[in-house]
């Protein structure tokens, strides 16, 4: 499972790509300010613009079962792994 703040960001700009082995969140969270309103800000903790995250996974996961949820400005992604393969046993004649 990923979870991942987007406060302030168009749940239907987020893009969210799944690759078999890594997560890409990409999106624009957009300023409040106004277009051509400068304020002087003493600290400001949250960025706004463009972003990507890239997120490697540990493991092989299943894109189709991929679930994906957003509440109080966390994104919730849960990705479902590929069920291991058994190996196949090989049965070798004795010469």
């Amino acid at each position: 499972m990923v979870l991942a703040e987007v406060a302030g960001v168009d749940l239907e700009s987020l893009e969210i790509l799944v690759g078999e082995r890594n997560l890409t969140i990409r999106g624009v969270r957009q300023s409040p300010l106004s277009s051509g309103e400068r304020k002087s800000y003493h600290k400001m903790e949250i960025s706004f613009g463009p972003f990507t995250r890239k997120i490697p996974l540990p493991c092989a996961v299943d894109r189709e079962g991929v679930v994906v949820s957003s509440a109080g400005g966390l994104l919730r992604i849960e990705l479902p792994k590929v069920p291991a393969r058994e190996p196949k046993a090989r049965v070798i004649p004795i010469e």
